[in-house]
């Protein structure tokens, strides 16, 4: 893992945890350090469901999905049980190591 980076792709993947550079409170729940993330419990249903709330909220997908970041968010905010917007909300630095993790996951990693 290198400096500066909380989470190891293999260690999310493993543990299902991933953990925030900051304490985050989306709304009026509770601050979280950590949030459960089991990418590798990640079913179709969770696709789908990502796939249709992007659609009904962003228009319809084109191209590789897989490679949209603002899909990928989807995917997450499916997979946590959670809202879009509390994704689309977490820290930039967060935002952005979880939606590469859901697309190493969707796509393969190196």
């Amino acid at each position: 893992m290198s400096k500066g980076v909380l989470n190891d792709y293999e260690a999310v993947l493993q543990d299902g945890v991933f953990t925030l550079s900051k304490p985050y409170k989306y709304g009026d729940g509770p601050e979280r350090n950590v949030l459960d993330f089991p990418l590798k419990d990640m079913k179709g249903q969770h696709l789908r469901t990502a796939q249709r709330n992007y659609e009904m909220l962003e228009g319809p997908l084109r191209d590789m999905a897989e490679l949209n970041k603002n899909y990928q968010a989807y995917v997450a905010a499916a997979l946590m049980g959670v809202q879009p917007d509390f994704v689309f909300d977490l820290p930039a630095k967060d935002f952005t190591e979880l939606t590469v993790f859901v697309q190493l996951f969707l796509i393969g990693s190196a």
